[in-house]
């Protein structure tokens, strides 16, 4: 918000705290289905021509025990449809994810690079290569945790499935004695 209202040289944003700050909580948010004012307060803000002229809410009718308990029925109900809400969102994020997630599947002899990122001194990480590799899978433990060694004579390390992706290459040379 602060990007669509603040000046060319960006000295004003200061002043449109309060403004901003007064949009974003009285939105209502899709996540939730309320603005995040009606969840802390339990009623719907009031605009400044509202205060001006001074209309009375329906609060100032009611008595004080009548009030109690209608504002804490409105919570009840409000934190209920909330996290409805907020379950059908996770039911959604949840669906598109896994509509995109492509399972691996490896098998005990697959060779397969290891994502290992290192930061090393004075060197761009971008630029690094972060594969290590080839590996062989020994064994696998589980559907997502595998035995793999870097090298016929190395020891063998347990890993998870997301560090790992295909080596579709050649057999590598340290390894031929073994595979043959």
């Amino acid at each position: 918000m602060f990007g669509k209202f603040v000046t060319k040289n960006q000295r004003n944003w200061c002043e449109l705290v309060p403004y901003i700050t007064y949009a974003y909580n009285t939105t209502i948010h899709t996540a939730t289905g309320f603005s995040p004012f009606y969840l802390m307060h339990l009623r719907r803000a009031r605009v400044p021509i509202e205060l001006l002229i001074g209309t009375p809410s329906e609060a100032a009718y009611e008595s004080e025990d009548t009030y109690v308990t209608a504002a804490s029925e409105r919570m009840r109900q409000a934190y209920a449809l909330v996290r409805e809400q907020l379950q059908a969102g996770f039911d959604k994020a949840k669906k598109r994810y896994d509509s995109r997630v492509k399972t691996a599947r490896f098998a005990v002899g697959d060779f397969v690079w290891y994502f290992v990122p290192r930061i090393r001194q004075g060197l761009n990480r971008k630029w690094q290569l972060a594969n290590q590799g080839p590996c062989r899978i020994i064994r696998k433990i589980n559907d997502v945790i595998f035995v793999i060694k870097k090298g016929p004579r190395t020891r063998e390390e347990i890993v998870h499935i997301g560090k790992l992706s295909r080596y579709n290459g050649k057999v590598p040379p340290q390894w031929r004695r073994e595979v043959e």
